[in-house]
């Protein structure tokens, strides 16, 4: 009976302490996480931008894009729509140029009274939420949610020793479960609106 008491304990004993070992295995890989991710984030472009800073601009983008083109067409009609592209490129063709690359100071308030009288969102995706979405043999990809509209970004990554690496190739943007170029090219109509305007509001 004494060895089975004895023998008990220490398996209890045996129990507590993988469990307390465990704790501290999820707590160092979450721990390892949360640095890699902050290094990816600090990683510098040719331009100066970091990786942070780069993918939530762009993610601000697709964003407005996204947010506006699900908007409009849920909003507007086919007529509708045509008659708000043609306002609006009549009017920056008059304010800047030919085709609208240089954007005047008429045009962008012009622009304002547009997305104010349309709805037009502004979403922004400063504060994404960040995490590690996949591991691969000599890498991590990392992914960028912006809590703002339904899109995120995925950010190949390679490790070599101590240190990480990725460049803007290694990086694919999603607008829904669609990559962002066929997203963009299923509804052109709308999208290159968006972007025209989504310049002259900024």
């Amino acid at each position: 009976m004494n060895k089975l008491i004895i023998a008990f304990f220490v398996f209890c004993s045996f129990q507590a302490n993988a469990a307390f070992n465990f704790g501290d295995f999820i707590d160092g890989l979450f721990s390892n996480d949360k640095e890699y991710i902050e290094t990816t984030q600090t990683i510098q472009f040719e331009d100066g931008k970091t990786v942070k800073e780069k993918v939530e601009d762009d993610l601000t983008v697709i964003a407005f894009i996204k947010s506006n083109t699900d908007h409009l067409r849920n909003s507007l009609d086919e007529n509708q729509i045509e008659t708000l592209r043609k306002k609006y490129f009549n009017t920056c063709r008059r304010y800047s140029s030919f085709i609208c690359d240089n954007v005047s100071k008429e045009m962008k308030e012009f622009s304002k009274k547009l997305a104010k009288e349309y709805n037009i969102l502004q979403p922004s995706c400063e504060y994404s939420k960040w995490e590690i979405d996949g591991k691969k043999k000599n890498g991590k990809v990392v992914k960028a949610t912006c809590r703002a509209a339904d899109v995120y970004a995925l950010i190949d990554t390679e490790v070599d020793g101590d240190y990480i690496s990725t460049s803007e190739d290694d990086i694919t943007f999603k607008a829904g479960n669609k990559d962002v170029k066929i997203f963009f090219d299923s509804d052109p109509v709308v999208t290159d609106f968006l972007k025209w305007l989504y310049e002259s509001l900024n």
